[in-house]
């Protein structure tokens, strides 16, 4: 018998605009910009600096809130004669440092390295006090730890929110590191507030799977997701591969973002150590050790 050719075969459907897949082939030298906060319905600009080393650049500020964080690389951060030495290497195990400033500020990149640099922006003519968090003043914990099996433990960073940002800041900002096979924002939770997730995976072929309210998305390296209309959302890795995402909230007016409300049909998630149903004696492992509990 001859050999059957798949018709599915590299062929996927086409993801809503909710997703932005435009940079799964590489970005481009200088900018990479997906989205304007002057355009887009969720108020919020994001973009990609590449840097090559020596590479200097400005950052524009007018009429706008912006924060960098850096993703990866060695150099400076310049910010109204203020310089702040930062190197990345390694995102699953370090911390990112980030800047935060307010509209028309003095802001450049200096790159001592290849360097990528995310930009995060919202519209905002009010001043507040140039915020800088340094690797060690980034707030890490384990998230879900002890709980569901480790189905759901990951690392959830938080740079800055409505506790420690300027009193007229307008954006909440973290980053999310989940291990393969495992998920992340879950139980499945929903606010007001317009968010964007960033996503990158430490190998170039990795993926996952988004889900928001009854839509299921499968995001690769460099996609964007925009997370509106207070709809539900949790994330899962594929097997074998590190997912990254970069999360961004915009508070509205008169409703800032101070946090998040899960769904109660599976609230019961956040305490159970285990499945129902998981056999007596089965051993859970630790997700950073790879050893028993």
């Amino acid at each position: 018998m001859g050999k059957i050719k798949s018709i599915f075969t590299k062929k996927e459907a086409s993801p809503s605009n909710n997703l932005i897949t435009k940079y799964r082939k590489g970005f481009g030298s200088g900018f990479n910009v997906f989205l304007s906060e002057n355009d887009d319905s969720t108020g919020m600009g994001l973009g990609i600096h590449r840097l090559q080393e020596d590479e200097t650049v400005t950052v524009s500020t007018k009429n706008r809130e912006v924060a960098l964080t850096v993703f990866f690389g060695e150099g400076e951060l310049l910010a109204e004669g203020r310089r702040v030495r930062f190197k990345r290497a390694d995102w699953i195990t370090e911390e990112p440092t980030v800047i935060h400033v307010p509209c028309n500020t003095e802001l450049a990149i200096k790159a001592h390295s290849y360097c990528e640099v995310i930009e995060t922006a919202v519209p905002n003519p009010q001043p507040f006090e140039i915020r800088l968090y340094e690797p060690a003043e980034i707030r890490s914990e384990w998230r879900g730890k002890g709980t569901l099996n480790e189905a759901a433990t990951r690392i959830v960073r938080t740079a800055f929110d409505h506790r420690n940002s300027p009193q007229f800041a307008r954006l909440v900002l973290g980053e999310v590191v989940t291990w393969p096979g495992r998920w992340s924002s879950y139980p499945p939770h929903w606010h007001e507030q317009p968010e964007l997730y960033y996503y990158r995976f430490k190998m170039p072929q990795g993926y996952g799977h988004a889900e928001m309210g009854d839509e299921i998305f499968k995001v690769r390296d460099r996609d964007l997701l925009r997370i509106t209309d207070c709809r539900g959302h949790a994330q899962v890795a594929a097997p074998g591969y590190f997912m990254y995402y970069l999360w961004v909230v915009r508070h509205l007016p008169g409703k800032p973002y101070t946090g998040f409300t899960y769904f109660p049909e599976h609230e019961w998630t956040t305490r159970a150590k285990n499945a129902p149903g998981t056999p007596a004696g089965f051993e859970v492992s630790d997700p950073m050790t790879n050893g028993p509990l």
